[in-house]
């Protein structure tokens, strides 16, 4: 048996899980946890009466997140977020990109 550095475990052990039936079965549950995740997000309908102001403050938040190399999935979260949060909320315009910034800063 050749040894290596990089295994937790032996080869022969019940622990080493490296067989595809073990990464099937882990990525149904995934989809399933994701499938789940989706049903419960928080609808918004495009109704936001600071809809006109949409375009250019998605634009400053994929700006700000390139500039401090954020990922895609943050930039999403947080444009998700400003979405529901401008859809329920009457804001000032003068307020809209603190409100950006604030998405970008919880996502």
């Amino acid at each position: 048996m050749v040894e290596n550095k990089h295994l937790l475990v032996s080869e022969g052990s019940l622990f080493n899980v490296q067989n595809e039936t073990w990464n099937k079965e882990y990525a149904e549950d995934y989809k399933s946890i994701i499938k789940q995740k989706e049903l419960l997000k928080i609808p918004f309908s495009h109704q936001s009466p600071q809809i006109f102001y949409r375009k250019s403050i998605v634009e400053h938040l994929k700006d700000f997140a390139a500039k401090k190399r954020l990922s895609h999935s943050c930039l999403h979260l947080a444009v998700y977020m400003l979405d529901v949060f401008m859809d329920n909320h009457s804001i000032l315009p003068a307020r809209l990109y603190l409100v950006a910034n604030v998405c970008l800063l919880l996502a």
